[in-house]
């Protein structure tokens, strides 16, 4: 990372669960951001100044210098990608990182913006976000885990596409269980929905039965706690 808010250097992640813990303010939220527009760069929206200033602007380096970085990404096959990024300009460049071979072109996203992350998950920015998982078993059929309060998830079975999914934990970052995300996805979802070409379906939808998710609450109030203990319960708890 050559330059991202407060952050410079080199970070590496193995296979699996990566816990990322220190202080207040130490660059725990930068490093995930940095990583995410490793994958799909900053929007239009997000390129936009309002006020003289735009979301971009607010990550910029705090000491100066490029508004770059590069990341080394690895998809499930084991097949290695070079990206790298000058945020200052949007410009973004994707190479097999054993190769060399240039595949830039292959990566565009949505109204042809650059977003590697769609060429290597087939998700946009959004989406990937706010799905904890979605699985199609061998018969077709859709597999959707939904995070709901208390670290569990609501297990949703569709028999095929199409399907149209939402979640409320959404992509606001703080709390994961707001009401006014859900608003927030609405104000995102309903516009393309009246852009959306009517069709004829072939079958209606059937419900067989449906439920809401009980709440469930389990917080506790700690102070003076060291960080590697708190990530070390947080690791247990994760494995439970």
């Amino acid at each position: 990372m050559r330059g991202f808010g407060r952050l410079s250097g080199r970070w590496s992640f193995a296979r699996g669960l990566t816990v990322v813990c220190g202080g207040n303010e130490a660059g725990k939220s930068t490093l995930h951001d940095a990583l995410v527009r490793a994958l799909f760069g900053f929007s239009r929206a997000e390129r936009r100044r309002s006020d003289g200033v735009s979301l971009k602007d607010t990550r910029r380096p705090w000491a100066g210098g490029e508004f770059a970085l590069t990341a080394v990404v690895r998809d499930a096959d084991g097949r290695a990608y070079r990206v790298d990024w000058d945020f200052e300009r949007h410009e973004v460049e994707v190479r097999d990182h054993e190769t060399g071979a240039d595949l830039t072109r292959e990566v565009r996203g949505a109204d042809d913006e650059a977003a590697p992350g769609e060429f290597f998950l087939g998700l946009p920015r959004e989406q990937f976000l706010a799905v904890d998982e979605l699985s199609v078993n061998e018969d077709g059929s859709l597999l959707i885990r939904e995070r709901v309060e208390g670290g569990r998830h609501q297990i949703s079975r569709c028999a095929g596409p199409p399907a149209m999914l939402a979640w409320a934990t959404g992509t606001l970052p703080e709390p994961p269980n707001h009401p006014q995300t859900g608003m927030a996805n609405m104000r995102v979802i309903l516009p393309v929905l009246q852009k959306a070409t009517s069709v004829q379906l072939v079958q209606t939808a059937e419900y067989v039965r449906a439920a809401l998710p009980a709440a469930v609450r389990q917080t506790r109030v700690v102070k003076d706690m060291p960080a590697a203990e708190i990530a070390r319960e947080l690791v247990e708890w994760i494995r439970q």
